[in-house]
């Protein structure tokens, strides 16, 4: 590993007094922002750790300008936010001190090649698909994938073929991809003359499922096709035998992964890993200089260096510390009455070949049918919030509306059962209420009462993410807090038969692609009424924000099921994107 780091010769660098007559504009100053104040609350503080970022000798217009701060070791990060001047290199012809820095994190994962992403993980995946693929291609995709992943087909007009993951029993998650399914996609390709480019798949997904990678690997090469693995949920998994395998040990051609999910690293900043032979290196840099910013961060390029040089000397010691306390939320939720937390029992069902025990995914999905309840009082505004206002799909779709004449099933929403209440202000008294425990009661609950922001809310089930960043004790809090939801929630359910499981639908229907995603996004487009739009076809995205996978891609044929699966969600009040006023995008007649 190189000596000098990016991180420390930035340091060195802010404290030369050498004025900037170069971008970026805030000059190192911070007047707009009280940057600093923030870190050390009063002023008489602030003006005790303070450390002149210019020599006033040198220039007497410095007098009034405000002063660094160093505390507890971190410099500010407006001092060392420079462009690429002299010494410094550039990220898309590395050729000193960032491509040594490249080049520490490609030999400390053990790769042929390892990029640094300051456009996260989106920018790698673009990359790699189109670095390995030309106009027209044909690729397999795991339907589970990142938007980007559509993005990189729309923008190369590739020909798709679809694989699906199975869904884990008892959690309706997405599961593992089954070897056999990729396997019997090149078969049928091969039989239509058709050369499969790629295969793209996502493991670990955002759940901690992986996949069989290295069958997967097998069967790719085996069909002289290129294998690439988003694992932007995966960046910690070098850390320990104990996590799951990452891809590129196990054969995948290029991987991403997002340091900035799981490792001490700042927001955007990503890996891109080039594994084996079967990938021109040159042509996925060429790629990503297309991708990425053409003024990267050296902010965040520094935070990838450094964090590198992190966890090459105490990364597996604090994964150790963190598996360790992992293990121990594990053993206090083991007994859980109503709540359900993921954990590696699930292994070898599903094709879920490894799970990454670092994720926190709990499950909670059920209602309570009938309570007597007495003088309940419910305020009809807020009621309405819950199951109307706040969603996109209100009352001119909820209220019983058939999705479509000409679908045999029609599929009716219920409409909350609002018919009695009125619309103003007064509140409704009466003796039964149904109460339903969800993903969104979990996300609520953990933030107002326990002060636990989740990284991502489902309908049924809530994920939080862990890091060797973690304070430990924070992570066993929230196993004794879960505990108290559980027994607090068992207790109001000893009645059994009022208890009774939501229905639950699988997230990913296998769709009909009438066109490809660039031919749709081409066509005459117009907006149509939701209810309406079964048997069209498709000019833009639906999908859950996050983990922004796609319910709906341009090119679909709209199905009845898809837009059930919509307001199931929008009536758990989930960020639904690609639908606006109760109006979906669909190619013209």
């Amino acid at each position: 590993m190189s000596k000098e780091s990016l991180y420390s010769k930035l340091i060195e660098y802010s404290k030369n007094g050498r004025y900037p007559l170069h971008m970026p504009g805030h000059k190192r100053q911070r007047k707009l922002f009280d940057f600093n104040k923030a870190f050390v609350g009063d002023e008489d503080s602030f003006n005790k750790l303070v450390n002149k970022p210019f020599d006033n000798s040198v220039n007497e217009l410095n007098e009034d300008k405000e002063i660094s701060v160093y505390v507890n070791n971190q410099y500010d990060p407006f001092d060392i936010d420079i462009t690429e001047i002299n010494g410094f290199d550039d990220l898309h012809h590395p050729e000193g001190i960032i491509k040594a820095a490249m080049e520490n994190a490609s030999d400390f994962f053990g790769t042929r090649a390892t990029f640094f992403l300051v456009n996260g993980s989106s920018c790698g995946i673009l990359s790699a698909i189109t670095a390995v693929t030309n106009i027209g291609d044909t690729i397999i995709l795991g339907r589970n994938c990142h938007k980007s992943a559509y993005n990189a087909v729309q923008l190369r007009n590739l020909n798709v073929e679809y694989v699906y993951p199975e869904i884990v029993e008892g959690f309706n998650i997405s599961g593992g991809y089954k070897p056999e399914e990729i396997e019997q996609k090149f078969v049928e390709a091969e039989k239509k003359n058709i050369k499969v480019k790629a295969v793209v798949i996502t493991s670990p997904t955002y759940e901690g499922i992986v996949s069989d990678i290295k069958k997967i690997a097998e069967i790719v090469h085996g069909h002289n096709s290129i294998l690439i693995v988003d694992e932007a949920h995966g960046a910690h998994m070098i850390l320990s035998d104990e996590f799951p395998t990452s891809a590129y040990k196990l054969g995948a051609d290029i991987v991403i992964e997002s340091a900035h999910k799981t490792l001490p690293a700042m927001t955007q900043t990503a890996f891109l890993h080039v594994q084996g032979d079967k990938v021109s290196v040159k042509d996925v840099q060429r790629m990503l200089s297309v991708y990425q910013s053409s003024s990267p961060s050296y902010v965040l390029m520094s935070s990838l260096d450094k964090c590198i040089r992190e966890l090459s000397t105490k990364g597996q010691k604090d994964a150790n510390e963190m598996l360790i306390t992992l293990k121990k939320f594990h053993n206090r939720v083991k007994n859980f009455k109503v709540l359900k937390v993921l954990d590696r029992s699930i292994i070898g069902k599903n094709s879920v070949y490894d799970f990454d025990i670092s994720k926190i995914v709990i499950f909670l999905n059920m209602k309570l049918r009938s309570i007597e309840k007495d003088n309940v009082e419910l305020n009809i505004t807020k009621l309405n919030n819950t199951v109307s206002s706040n969603t996109v799909l209100s009352d001119t779709v909820l209220n019983n509306t058939v999705l479509s004449d000409t679908v045999s099933d029609k599929a009716e929403i219920n409409n909350a059962k609002l018919d009695n209440a009125k619309t103003n202000n007064t509140e409704l008294s009466t003796d039964k209420i149904n109460e339903t425990y969800d993903g969104k009661y979990l996300e609520s609950i953990l933030r107002e009462k326990y002060n636990f922001e989740i990284e991502m809310c489902s309908k049924d089930y809530v994920i939080g993410m862990t890091s060797i960043c973690d304070n430990m004790d924070e992570i066993l809090r929230l196993a004794d807090n879960l505990v108290e939801i559980d027994n607090y929630i068992a207790d109001k359910i000893k009645d059994k038969s009022l208890l009774e499981q939501t229905n639950t639908e699988i997230l990913l229907e296998k769709t009909e692609q009438v066109m490809t995603i660039y031919e749709a996004l081409l066509c005459k487009k117009e907006k149509i009424d939701v209810c309406n739009a079964v048997g069209r076809v498709s000019a833009g995205y639906v999908y859950v924000y996050p983990p922004e996978i796609p319910i709906i891609v341009p090119g679909d044929l709209i199905t009845n099921q898809m837009l059930k699966k919509i307001m199931e969600y929008k009536m758990s009040n989930l960020n639904i994107k690609g639908i606006d006023n109760e109006k979906i995008i669909v190619i013209k007649r």
